[in-house]
């Protein structure tokens, strides 16, 4: 009898170890992150007059006035160049005609002198003063060194692809009007840079040269922004721009001969696109309706048994949401009212102390983070304020802790634009 009893139990507890394990596999849930870019419209820090719905936009190349002034004072020295070569050219066959004169009449002075005299002049005084012809070279036309301008480009078409206000049209009524001032492209002249390391080979230690070619380089720009009657709003020369920016090629065991000009016309280029982008973003930032990206990591978890069908329908109800918000702002509400709902009954179901639970806390805490995405991008400000308080007495890691200081700051930000623009 007892030994059935062992064999009972004997067999028992495998089944039941199965279930603890087949238990423990379900809660051991995988909760994945996905980035997703969107966009969000950012009021402006400095709000101008709301009657105001219009802008334009211009650049002013400073150095412009100075190519020209270089230009017209090359063309001077050209053409006094010129004009002193056409008065030579004018001259010069009178000169040609003196020379061959004075040589007829020195060759008949000479072919008159007696023929001792001449032996003497040549034999014991070691002179020959037999008359030689000297035609004066014919004129040239005096070098006058190029001027070095500063390339200049088509304003009107960087004015409309970099300098455009968010939140109003391009319009010349009543308009705001943002001047951007190009002072000009410095560069330092590339130079060829010798580096000696001590390289490790086979044991022993050798001394290689590596060469790379730098050169460093600015545009500094300046931004002015006035209203309709011409009162200036603000005028701002970022120190961003003023800073040189340092290129070099990579290192290479054998000397390099770039194209120094191609990558001083490459690297010019790109400052000046880069530097336009920055003083739109700066301009959009204070006064316009901003098309601000935001990069942001959605959560669900990775199952087969359906068990979190719900937080995945959030997830993507809440993607759709996100990717309509400028476009479709009325559709997005909807969407982001949806996926609230859905966040805040997961997150009523949480028991962040029971890791057997559902939603535990390992599901909880991205589900936080993502209701107040949702808050964040339907505007529901206090409801984001009361999460993020609730979020306190949570255990967060290093990496979740800065997520939510990141996320106050933006809250924080949010706010003082909103209450700017009452």
């Amino acid at each position: 009898m007892k030994k059935k009893t062992i064999l009972a139990v004997t067999k028992v507890l495998p089944l039941t170890l199965l279930l603890l394990t087949v238990q423990f596999s379900l809660n051991a849930q995988r909760v994945k992150d996905e980035a997703l870019t969107y966009e969000y419209i950012q009021l402006p820090s400095e709000p101008v007059d709301q009657t105001i719905k219009n802008y334009q936009s211009e650049i002013t190349q400073n150095f412009a006035s100075e190519n020209e002034r270089l230009t017209e004072e090359y063309e001077a020295k050209m053409a006094e160049a010129k004009a002193k070569f056409d008065k030579e050219m004018e001259e010069y066959p009178a000169l040609v005609q003196a020379a061959e004169d004075k040589y007829v009449a020195e060759m008949k002075e000479w072919d008159e002198k007696p023929l001792g005299d001449k032996i003497i002049e040549k034999q014991v005084l070691n002179e020959n003063n037999k008359p030689v012809k000297h035609i004066p070279s014919e004129p040239r036309l005096d070098y006058v060194q190029p001027p070095t301008l500063q390339r200049e480009y088509e304003g009107d078409a960087l004015a409309n692809t970099y300098l455009t206000l968010d939140g109003f049209t391009n319009d010349p009524a009543n308009a705001l009007k943002i001047e951007v001032i190009m002072y000009g492209f410095e560069y330092t002249n590339p130079r060829t840079v010798t580096e000696q390391k001590n390289i490790l080979k086979d044991g022993n230690t050798t001394k290689v040269n590596y060469y790379h070619v730098e050169f460093t380089y600015r545009h500094t720009m300046a931004v002015k922004v006035t209203d309709p009657q011409g009162k200036e709003l603000f005028f701002l020369t970022p120190v961003e721009l003023n800073n040189y920016s340092k290129y070099a090629t990579k290192e290479s065991t054998t000397s390099q001969t770039a194209n120094k000009e191609a990558l001083v016309s490459m690297h010019e280029e790109k400052i000046i696109q880069e530097n336009l982008l920055f003083i739109k973003n700066l301009v959009n930032d204070k006064i316009g309706f901003k098309h601000q990206p935001r990069t942001v990591n959605l959560s669900y978890v990775q199952e087969n048994k359906g068990e979190y069908n719900d937080l995945l329908e959030a997830y993507n109800v809440t993607k759709s949401g996100l990717a309509m918000l400028i476009d479709n702002k009325t559709g997005a509400k909807e969407k982001l009212d949806q996926s609230i709902e859905m966040y805040e009954a997961l997150i009523s179901e949480a028991d962040l102390n029971d890791k057997k639970a559902r939603i535990n806390s390992k599901v909880a805490i991205p589900i936080h983070f993502d209701l107040l995405e949702c808050y964040f991008a339907n505007d529901y400000l206090d409801k984001a304020d009361n999460l993020l308080s609730s979020m306190n007495v949570i255990s967060l890691d290093k990496k979740e802790a800065q997520l939510k200081e990141d996320f106050e700051k933006l809250l924080n930000d949010t706010k003082k634009r909103k209450e700017a623009n009452l």
